[in-house]
């Protein structure tokens, strides 16, 4: 991770984080929160220096157009602000909107569609249609591209749902892109133990956020189309080609599976991507780490298709470093073993060594690469092992074995393989403890 990613992790958890756990645990607050949070105008004169855009409507629904400084005139993006579906547009979306037409040629359209909970699941959908039709009589519906993020990114679904269902005429846009979305509410019963184990790593979004919608209906209503809550059950055959993009420290990316599954099953044509960082990263600009995912966004607006890029390059070398500690604690259980002489200890230390060997083998699998173990490492924990004793070194391994077990978590939803070695390394803990 980044240093600025690093240092910003407990501001974030503060100042995001905890008021949602607040909002779930004072719902009446949350919403007083984001009435006012809606009401608070956004500093248009200030933007207007910043970027250059121009407010425009469609059937009332409020739209901001960022010009590409390298427009072609063809093609334009719809950007779908996340938030909740109850959190207004942010002077960052402007940010990155523009940056997003530079990079791409296209024009991007800022769509400030109705919010909870003045508006309906129902309302807010056609709010984001409203705007899509008016971008079709300007543009081929083949050149008009979905961004979302968060709730944006469910509504790009959402949308394509209501228009098949109430406007089969209409045509669907040319591709989407949807960035950490919330397809499902409730979440389904393996999302949420997912997202459980995921939210020590979040630093925005509590696990149990999207209970939130479900538990109070007074505030969050589908309005009719009850398709809105969870765009991942209706039928999706036909559907845009899609690229999600998810980070390795968001519950949300517990729904990344479910979303494979989805377009497998009803052909449509799924790109992914994933890279080390919070919930909507790449929208995060001073974030180092936004910058490869904002790349690999960008090119697949322009019609660059990078199927086999899934991962980003610091994800590589994470999983890279993961193969080298599973060899380097070959190496540490067995010369501990070897301190010990024969006895029931040394056999347990040797048997965890051989399940480190297959740790190691399978990460290779994934990497391609060839790691060397470090000696040094397990010098250090055998000198360890004389100054601080049994109980106490084998305490500070157990916690090496879950800390292990933590880092897996986001890896074991990527590669099934990495989710066998995960819980294998809680039981190492489990056994480490056991010799004490």
């Amino acid at each position: 991770m980044s240093l600025i990613y690093t240092m910003a992790r407990p501001a974030a958890k503060t100042l995001a984080k905890r008021q949602l756990e607040e909002g779930l645990k004072d719902p009446d607050a949350y919403r007083k929160k984001v009435k006012e949070l809606q009401a608070k105008p956004l500093p248009l004169d200030r933007l207007h220096k910043q970027y250059a855009f121009e407010q425009e409507y469609a059937d009332g629904t409020v739209y901001y157009r960022i010009r590409s400084h390298t427009a072609d005139g063809k093609h334009v993006i719809l950007y779908f602000h996340g938030g909740g579906y109850c959190r207004p547009l942010k002077t960052g979306d402007f940010e990155f909107g523009e940056e997003m037409a530079d990079e791409t040629g296209a024009d991007v359209w800022l769509v400030n569609y109705a919010l909870f909970p003045d508006a309906t699941g129902m309302e807010i959908t056609a709010s984001a249609v409203s705007a899509y039709r008016k971008a079709l009589l300007e543009y081929e519906a083949e050149n008009i591209s979905f961004y979302g993020n968060s709730a944006g990114g469910a509504l790009c679904f959402a949308v394509c749902i209501y228009l098949r269902k109430y406007l089969p005429g209409v045509p669907l846009p040319g591709s989407i892109v949807s960035h950490s979305p919330s397809i499902r509410i409730p979440a389904a019963a393996k999302e949420q133990e997912k997202m459980n184990l995921l939210d020590p790593l979040d630093i925005i979004l509590p696990a149990g956020f999207v209970n939130l919608y479900t538990e109070r209906t007074d505030i969050f209503q589908s309005g009719g189309f009850e398709e809105f809550a969870s765009p991942i059950d209706a039928d999706w055959h036909g559907f845009p080609p899609t690229l999600a993009v998810f980070g390795t420290d968001e519950v949300f990316l517990a729904y990344l599976p479910g979303m494979i599954e989805k377009c497998r099953k009803d052909g449509v044509e799924l790109e992914t991507y994933v890279g080390k960082g919070c919930h909507c990263y790449c929208a995060k600009g001073i974030l180092p780490e936004a910058h490869e995912g904002r790349e690999r966004i960008y090119a697949y607006l322009r019609g660059v298709r990078r199927p086999e890029e899934k991962l980003s390059t610091d994800l590589k070398e994470e999983l890279r470093r993961n193969q080298k500690k599973e060899l380097d604690a070959v190496i540490m259980y067995r010369m501990l073993a070897d301190r010990m002489g024969p006895g029931k200890e040394a056999e347990a230390l040797r048997r965890l060594a051989a399940d480190e060997r297959r740790h190691a083998k399978a990460f290779e699998k994934i990497t391609g690469k060839k790691e060397k173990p470090d000696r040094l490492q397990a010098d250090a924990i055998c000198l360890m092992y004389q100054t601080l004793g049994k109980e106490r070194l084998f305490r500070l391994m157990a916690k090496g074995e879950n800390d292990a077990a933590c880092r897996y978590v986001p890896l074991g939803i990527l590669f099934p393989q990495i989710e066998r070695i995960r819980q294998e390394e809680q039981k190492h803990a489990q056994a480490l403890l056991s010799l004490l």
